[in-house]
């Protein structure tokens, strides 16, 4: 366990000295936030709008919430009516609202998805040394939309499959489903790189992927903890920022402390940014690293910034 971490901390290490040579990819995860922010909201108004215009409808959507059964019998009676009627919201609002939501998730999942395609792009870019940056990855990723949109399909599909089965199942199946989770997302670990830099579909990449995973599949695990202990302590340390700066602001409040409140709204900001920028450097050093590996796996290319025995060492059959 200790030399698998040890390896991964090497492969860490590296992404990040590729990083510092080219800050440019910091850029990725900041649009894609960006981005997310104006698709949640483009979907949010909407919704608001809607409901704040639609008497009858908000009125239904009220009186369901407010009258929400407390268990699965209820939620049973609550969907029919004393003659079996539907419940008081329309069917055909119910099936746009599903549609919608799926819209939704589909939306943000390739917003997501396509700015790592481009993170992805622009580190291969750099790695076979040529013109990298921005425009350079969004370029190879527009190339390769029509592959991006198919796998957004397919793994929007797969996580809201998951996610409806897990709300619908006892403790143990949640355990189960939350296993299956894992174990599609350690298969998939690959399926961005075999889109963006051999241009296969969401099939194939989820083969592309597995078929690199059966030979890599142990250090690629690790790579995934490795970054979510870093990850864990980071994120600990930014929520007790914004705990402290909470708790600090209502003492302020309570004792009329200018002062206090000051302190406080700085802490709670620190934990903000530290939890903010965690996110974007740990989504560019993934993708880094995810590029490094898959070229290695798939050509044995050792890139610029990795060395050959870290990975050769990360790539030993168990």
């Amino acid at each position: 366990m200790a030399g698998r971490i040890q390896r991964s901390s090497a492969l860490f290490k590296a992404s990040w000295s590729v990083l510092r040579e080219d800050k440019t990819l910091l850029l990725f995860p900041i649009l894609s936030s960006l981005a997310s922010l104006v698709v949640i909201a483009s979907f949010a108004i909407p919704v608001v709008t809607l409901l704040t215009t639609d008497d009858t409808l908000r009125n239904e959507v009220i009186s369901t919430m407010n009258e929400a059964p407390q268990s699965s019998s209820e939620a049973a009676a609550a969907s029919t009516g004393p003659g079996g009627d539907a419940s008081p919201i329309p069917e055909g609002w119910q099936i746009a609202g599903y549609a919608y939501l799926f819209a939704f998730y589909f939306v943000t999942s390739f917003v997501v998805i396509f700015f790592n395609a481009a993170l992805i792009a622009a580190a291969n870019e750099r790695f076979q040394g040529r013109p990298t940056g921005v425009g350079a990855g969004i370029s190879v990723a527009l190339k390769r939309l029509p592959q991006i949109l198919g796998w957004t399909l397919v793994a929007t599909t797969v996580n809201l499959i998951l996610r409806a089965i897990e709300e619908r199942v006892g403790l143990v199946g949640k355990i189960i489903v939350g296993l299956i989770g894992v174990g599609w997302a350690i298969a998939i670990y690959f399926a961005v790189p075999a889109v963006v830099l051999e241009g296969v579909g969401p099939i194939g990449a989820i083969k592309r992927s597995g078929q690199t995973i059966r030979k890599t599949w142990g250090e690629s695990l690790m790579i995934a903890v490795g970054f979510g202990l870093a990850g864990i302590v980071i994120t600990v340390f930014g929520i007790i920022l914004l705990v402290g700066g909470g708790v600090a602001i209502a003492a302020a409040a309570g004792g009329g402390s200018a002062i206090g409140m000051t302190g406080g709204i700085v802490i709670a900001v620190c934990g903000v940014v530290v939890l903010v920028g965690w996110a974007i450097l740990s989504g560019t050093l993934r993708g880094i690293t995810q590029t490094a590996l898959f070229r290695f796996a798939t050509d044995g290319t050792v890139v610029s910034g990795f060395d050959q025995h870290d990975l050769e060492v990360a790539f030993q059959h168990k």
